[in-house]
């Protein structure tokens, strides 16, 4: 009777043992799953985000030499572009006060000289 009983007992905990391995299996079958999905997401993000970098140090460089390239002009013609005077910030004004427009160098009724806004915005 005792016997029995044992043996009916270690089957049960026997049952169950194999379920929750079962269980585990499965769980772990997923994490691998769920983790070769993201290391393959990972290596998406990394090529994309080098390739961003790359983008980026061109972009850098042409507008470096978009600048490089506006200096020299300044320092070649801006003598001559401005009426005779130092290629500087007076240039424009030539060193005179506030005008009656309100802005500095620009007479009533003339339109001020445009100013360049350069904006870099990032993509995702």
């Amino acid at each position: 009777m005792g016997y029995q009983e044992d043996l009916e007992r270690l089957e049960g905990v026997v049952e169950k043992l194999l379920h929750r391995l079962d269980g585990l299996v499965r769980e772990r079958d997923e994490l691998a799953r769920t983790l070769q999905a993201r290391e393959t997401e990972l290596e998406e993000l990394r090529r994309r985000n080098a390739g961003l970098a790359e983008e980026r140090a061109e972009v850098h460089q042409r507008v470096s030499r978009l600048l490089g390239a506006i200096e020299e002009w300044e320092q070649s013609h801006g003598a001559a572009a401005f009426g005779g005077e130092a290629a500087s910030g007076d240039a424009v004004s030539g060193g005179a006060e506030e005008e009656p427009s309100g802005e500095p160098g620009v007479a009533s009724g003339a339109d001020p000289q445009p100013q360049l806004d350069f904006h870099l915005d990032d993509e995702a």
